[in-house]
Order: C-alpha cells, then structure tokens, then sequence
C-alpha cells in the first residue's frame, strides 16, 4: 500500500485544511519532504508523486507565509487539486502510469499491470478534476459555498482511496495467480 502512503501529503492538507491552511500547508509540506527523502534513500530516485507534493507544498508554504498570507482555502485547494491532476495526465500521456512507480514490479502478466495502472492513474485523475472542478466553481463561479465545495472533495476523495485500496488488493491477488512467462 506505499500507494496510500504516497498520497499522505495531499490527505493530511485535506483533513486539516479546513481548520487551518497554514497548518495544512505545512503538515503536507513536512509529509511529502519525508516521503520524498524516505523514497532517496532507499533507492536514489525521488517518486513523482513524492516529488509533486514536496514541490508544490513547498512554494505554497513560502507562497502563502511570505508573499499573500491570506489566501482562501478554495482557491489554494483548487491550485493543488488541479496540480495534481495536470500531474497525474502528464503520467498517462507520457504512457508511465502515476501509480506504477508504487506497485511492486512484476515480472508476469506485463499486459494487465500496464492496464490496471492505467485505470488506476485515470481515477486518480478523475477524482483530481472532480475536487478541482468543484474549489473552481466555488472559487471562480461562487455558484458553490467552499464548505460545499470541501465538503465534496473529501467525499469523492474518500471514494477514491476506497477504489485504490480495493484495485490494488485486486492488482496483488491477480498478479500472484497469472502464469509465469511462457506457460500460457
């Protein structure tokens, strides 16, 4: 489940930004600098979603303390969320799944795991267009209160990581039974 723990930064800004979004900001910038020299350490490489959330809370932590302190939490939710999904279709486009990078390798069935993470990477970005829709229309249309527009993400946010857990266990179970290469 390093999935779940990758996406730790972004969880604890939505849990704690609707309390205080400098405390948000900085929990999920301190989150992502630990995943991210966690993910170094290990293995020399920084993951992209690790390397996304210590870049983008990073400049919003300084953004937000130093050059405008008083940035609303719609307008600074929508900012990640659609970072994050502009992140995420980068992945895809680029034909290197977001989700990949946290799901052990496997040597068999190549052919399902290139397409599972496919479908996992397009949730994901699914979800990150739903949240960002939703903090833009209550940013940019005001049609929608922020407290709605919170309250939504983390609604289709909870669905979302319901998915993760559930496809990657998916994932795990299919990929101990597919054949080895060549006994098809």
């Amino acid at each position: 489940m390093s999935l779940l723990l990758g996406l730790t930064p972004l969880l604890a800004y939505c849990v704690v930004a609707p309390l205080s979004l400098s405390l948000a900001l900085w929990l999920a910038f301190a989150a992502a600098f630990t995943l991210a020299m966690r993910g170094f350490a290990a293995h020399r490489r920084v993951r992209l979603l690790d390397g996304t959330g210590l870049a983008v809370f990073g400049a919003l932590v300084l953004y937000n303390g130093f050059l405008e302190p008083g940035m609303t939490l719609a307008r600074v939710s929508m900012v990640v969320e659609a970072i994050f999904f502009v992140v995420v279709m980068w992945s895809l486009l680029a034909r290197r799944p977001l989700t990949a990078q946290y799901l052990p390798p496997q040597e068999n069935d190549t052919a399902f795991l290139t397409r599972a993470n496919t479908i996992l990477s397009g949730a994901w970005a699914a979800t990150f267009a739903a949240m960002a829709g939703m903090q833009a229309t209550s940013t940019i249309l005001h049609t929608v209160s922020p407290a709605w527009a919170s309250g939504t993400g983390l609604v289709v946010l909870a669905g979302a990581l319901a998915f993760t857990w559930q496809f990657v266990a998916y994932i795990e179970k299919r990929s101990r039974k597919a054949p080895a290469p060549g006994r098809r």
